[in-house]
């Protein structure tokens, strides 16, 4: 297997991974907050406002690992498409 099939791979899986994680956990991260607020009565703004920024982290934590696993699946898509076959660098050579 090429190493660019590889990369591809990977960087499809860390993106993948780590897209969901990062929306996943800012899902969650909401619903508790706001479930929170809901089951207090009157939530303040302050209280709300902290729920949902801790909500973000996982948002703020997971873009960066989601854009290097783009960018390595594009990379590996990009090297695999330019990459000519061994067979026609062999023929030119001789």
């Amino acid at each position: 297997m090429r190493t660019s099939v590889k990369v591809s791979i990977v960087g499809a899986v860390l993106f993948g991974v780590s897209l969901l994680l990062g929306v996943g956990g800012t899902i969650m991260g909401m619903i508790r907050s706001f479930n929170s607020a809901a089951e207090s009565g009157a939530a303040s703004q302050q209280e709300l406002a902290e729920g949902v920024g801790n909500s973000l982290i996982s948002m703020a934590v997971g873009m960066p690992f989601a854009l290097l696993g783009l960018g390595l699946l594009v990379g590996g898509l990009i090297a695999l498409c330019v990459r000519k076959p061994k067979s026609d660098v062999a023929e030119q050579s001789a």
